[in-house]
């Protein structure tokens, strides 16, 4: 997986570095902040992952936001 299409992902998400290591329970978010950047290789079981979760996105979003009353 290439940054740009991590960025994707987290994006179509909601996530940031810091949600992504929160999700992956990591104590710091250094690793996704450099896997960002392109500094680290992402983990393919990682990567794995997180296709798995934009597919589910992209098939199943959340209902939308009732209107208020």
């Amino acid at each position: 997986m290439t940054p740009e299409r991590l960025r994707k992902i987290l994006d179509a998400l909601g996530w940031n570095a810091t949600a992504l290591a929160r999700r992956l329970g990591m104590a710091r978010e250094r690793s996704a902040t450099e896997w960002l950047n392109g500094r680290r290789p992402i983990p393919q079981p990682v990567a794995d992952w997180l296709e798995l979760m934009y597919r589910h996105e992209q098939t199943a979003p959340p209902p939308p936001t009732p209107p208020r009353s």
